[in-house]
């Protein structure tokens, strides 16, 4: 039968849990109110000093997006680099939507001396945008540039003068709020010192209550754990100390010998079950070992196929592997297939390498071999046939146009200047085109392919023929 006792211990005012429950709850109570003072009193200011941060940023952003379409259209003029005039064009468009920003919300100028530096800065702006605008858009880019430094640099430092004097007057204003804050602060530490004293009141009154009503019933346990521990189950049951209200330690302790008593049963079976939890273990460790070897060998595998199928340089089919694909994909060919070979040279590639430099020549290869497998991607593939010559193959054209059409437009792409570290040289590619049906041989194929290439070469290269039997047609007669 349940008594008082047991109730007031779990419940009451002598209980440990109810003490120290109480503590927190002050200690709870005053870090709130003091939580509360500092967000209730502080909440505004931050909202005020991000403002003017907000600001200063802005205007700061403003800044470094002048110099920074100045500097790219200046390297336009000189370098004619399509990237530095797109940046000229990005950053234009960032300083307009920054002082539209500005105009339109009134949390960035607070005074009309900054509106009024605002609406210059506007103004000269737009004046001056205009002009570096035509300039632009000329075809003489020395005259440009020329015109900019005698005519326009001037304003650009005007613009920069009013900037700078905007700038400065938002930082003005966030230093005279980063002192005021300084002060806030000071007083916020006041109070959170004085809440410290408090709290470490309670938490020594905490410290107390542990020390003397847990700690040392709790080292006897301690005590009895140890020979447990060693095995050693023998050891007495610790007594229940006489006490006039009875406890959460009073519970814990007889809790305690009952669980001692419930591990001298279990512990009988333990090692046997030790035993198979370390067998499984052993199993799981040799999956492991065998899954990694595995993975290895994968990995390894990956690698060899890797080497023996794909070029190195340009990472599209070497030769073996190409020839192994096109005469794959012929076998499979019904009377109503059609395919057809490329095959590609670079025109003067001597040339080339003497004015780029071998490391230029690899980079025009790779070039050619990104541009041959783009136009194939949604109709065949693309492979390395060794030096300079590439090869590609189509193995699934609609008509003879079709196939007419992807080696114009793989001209095309290769007809251009190819520009490697500050050096420009102009690249073409020749092509021989046969087309491919049910039963066709490769080696008679690339012949015919091979034959009209060098027909190509001898009218003047940048261009591609297209192998009809019985007789050679050139592409603009198809």
């Amino acid at each position: 039968m349940k008594n008082k006792n047991d109730d007031s211990a779990m419940f009451g005012v002598n209980s440990i849990k109810f003490k120290i429950r109480l503590a927190f709850g002050m200690i709870l109570a005053i870090s709130a109110a003091l939580i509360f003072i500092s967000v209730y009193s502080f909440e505004a200011y931050f909202k005020q000093v991000y403002d003017y941060s907000s600001s200063y940023y802005e205007v700061l952003n403003i800044k470094n997006s002048f110099d920074s379409m100045n500097k790219s259209i200046e390297n336009y003029w000189k370098d004619g680099s399509e990237d530095d005039l797109l940046e000229f064009n990005i950053e234009k468009n960032e300083i307009s939507k920054s002082i539209e920003k500005m105009q339109s919300d009134n949390i960035y100028l607070r005074d009309d001396e900054q509106h009024a530096l605002l609406h210059s800065i506007s103004q000269s702006y737009e004046i001056y945008i205009s002009h570096i605008n035509s300039l632009a858009l000329s075809a003489d880019r020395t005259a440009s540039l020329t015109e900019y430094y005698n005519t326009y640099q001037a304003d650009s430092e005007y613009i920069d003068s009013y900037i700078n004097q905007l700038l400065n007057m938002s930082f003005t204003e966030n230093e005279s709020y980063y002192k005021n804050f300084k002060s806030k602060m000071t007083v916020s530490f006041v109070m959170q010192f004085s809440a410290l004293v408090v709290i470490l009141l309670m938490i020594s009154y905490i410290i107390y209550l542990i020390t003397r009503h847990i700690v040392q019933p709790v080292l006897q346990i301690s005590a009895q754990s140890k020979e447990i521990a060693l095995g050693n189950f023998d050891v007495e049951d610790i007594a229940v100390p006489e006490q006039k209200h009875k406890n959460e330690i009073s519970n814990l302790i007889f809790m305690f010998n009952h669980m001692k008593n419930n591990l001298k049963n279990m512990f009988e079976t333990s090692e046997q079950n030790l035993k198979m939890a370390q067998e499984l273990i052993n199993e799981q460790k040799k999956y492991e070992t065998v899954a990694k070897e595995l993975s290895s060998e994968k990995r390894q595998n990956e690698i060899l196929f890797q080497k023996a199928n794909y070029d190195n340089l340009t990472n599209i089919f070497n030769r073996n592997a190409f020839e192994n694909n096109v005469r794959e994909t012929i076998d499979i060919f019904t009377e109503d297939s059609l395919g057809a070979l490329f095959v590609i040279d670079v025109d003067n590639f001597k040339s080339v390498n003497d004015t780029l430099g071998h490391q230029g020549g690899d980079e025009v290869l790779k070039s050619l071999a990104y541009s041959l497998s783009n136009v194939l991607a949604d109709c065949g593939f693309a492979g390395r046939w060794g030096g300079d010559e590439f090869v590609g193959f189509i193995s699934d054209a609609p008509n003879l146009h079709f196939i007419h059409q992807k080696a114009s437009n793989l001209c095309q792409i290769m007809n251009k200047q190819f520009i490697f570290k500050g050096m420009i040289h102009h690249i073409s590619i020749s092509v021989g085109v046969c087309p491919v049906f049910m039963g066709d041989d490769l080696k008679t194929i690339y012949e015919h392919a091979d034959e009209v290439l060098y027909d190509v070469k001898e009218s003047g290269r940048n261009n591609f023929k297209i192998y009809m039997e019985p007789s050679i047609v050139r592409s603009t007669d198809i």
